[in-house]
């Protein structure tokens, strides 16, 4: 019998609202058994709008207003923090570790993609060149490295050259769950007469590919437009995406609706509530929005590459995101074709079974039980 495992985790993607690293740093803490593993988190500053069960370290309040802190905070003031700490295991679940290496604590690293180095122009470019300059040296500082996909392994292993027997895959699992809240359902009930919208789920950046996906919207017939609106939630992310700008050029106002924000109970009620979902991204190292459509019952369209292709296997309908054709076309199949939607429902379902959080933690005891 293995004693309590104490765990140092750098918190600081659990600033509000969650993103997809936030969201996955969440429910792996609350997966882990609180009998196998003592949890300190490390944060830049406090989280004003998270408590926590366990106990956080921060660095003197003088440090926490400096220009850049968290990065700054992450590279070089992390470790003299997990000196005088006492750890077995240190985890950093986004991309990357204190620069200096502290003897007698191994690292893991969480790598969920690699987009500065296979699509770097759809990123901003601090978080481009923090990652360019960090990610490599946290890669070679990691004992073990764990990623969301076999695609992401693979582009770890090919771009920058990582031994295989460093790398373990733990898929992730669907976060919002199903709502059935009658408040939920009543404020946002103008949408979803007859499941008379697609969903588009992603921060608004160019690798999200909405324009592409607005814009074959808009080349289908007028009446599958006027049965099926579209509905695209996503924050605002960087660079020029005027989505409701664009919208307006393609004269589709009446059609389609743009959320920056929504509560996260009306998202997991929106995705259930949703005649399909549509993902046509250029990339990503996961995809946490298929696997929850999928579980939801909700069939998805998505691209026919990388990632994508990897987690919804046959389970979805395949389209080329380069190609406003391709998308148009997929779009119209799963409109009109009442079988083909019933069927990609059905293995939809059951493909989401598959995808488990409890499964991530118990990998992930694993992998952690080995360095020490």
């Amino acid at each position: 019998m293995h004693s309590k495992i104490k765990l140092g985790v750098d918190l600081s993607s659990l600033v509000q609202p969650l993103t997809g690293i936030g969201f996955y740093t969440q429910k792996m803490l609350e997966s882990l058994k609180p009998a196998e593993t003592s949890i300190v988190g490390f944060l830049p500053k406090p989280l004003a709008t998270v408590s926590l069960p366990f106990p956080v370290k921060f660095p003197p309040v003088a440090m926490q207003n400096l220009p850049l802190w968290p990065h700054l905070w992450r590279t070089f003031f992390l470790s003299k923090q997990l000196q005088k700490t006492d750890l077995d295991v240190f985890w950093s679940p986004r991309h990357i570790l204190p620069y200096s290496k502290i003897p007698g604590i191994p690292y893991v690293l969480t790598i969920h993609d690699l987009v500065w180095k296979i699509c770097p122009e759809t990123m901003d470019k601090r978080n481009y060149y923090h990652e360019k300059l960090l990610m490599p040296h946290s890669v070679k500082n990691a004992d073990a490295i764990i990623c969301v996909s076999q695609t992401t392994k693979q582009d770890l292993m090919h771009f920058l050259k990582v031994p295989e027997n460093k790398i373990h895959v733990t898929y992730l699992a669907p976060v919002h769950m199903i709502n059935s809240s009658s408040t939920v359902s009543a404020a946002y009930s103008n949408l979803h007469q007859n499941k008379s919208f697609i969903l588009s789920l992603g921060t608004q950046e160019p690798r999200k590919n909405q324009r592409r996906l607005i814009e074959a919207y808009g080349n289908l017939p007028i009446e599958l437009r006027e049965q099926f609106k579209l509905v695209i939630v996503g924050k605002k992310g960087w660079g020029d995406v005027n989505l409701q700008a664009f919208v307006q050029e393609k004269k589709l106002e009446n059609f389609v609706l743009i959320y920056d924000y929504l509560p996260e109970e009306i998202v997991s009620y929106l995705l259930q509530a949703a005649y399909c979902l549509a993902f046509p991204s250029l990339y990503e190292g996961f995809g946490l929005p298929l696997v929850e459509a999928m579980a939801m019952g909700t069939p998805v369209i998505t691209s026919n590459i990388g990632a994508m292709a990897e987690i919804v296997q046959d389970a979805a309908c395949l389209i080329d995101p380069y190609s406003v054709g391709s998308i148009r076309d997929g779009l119209q199949t799963l409109l009109e074709n009442q079988s083909i939607r019933q069927k990609l429902k059905e293995k939809g379902l059951e493909r989401g079974r598959f995808f488990v959080w409890g499964n991530a933690a118990e990998q992930f005891n694993k992998i952690i039980h080995k360095l020490i």
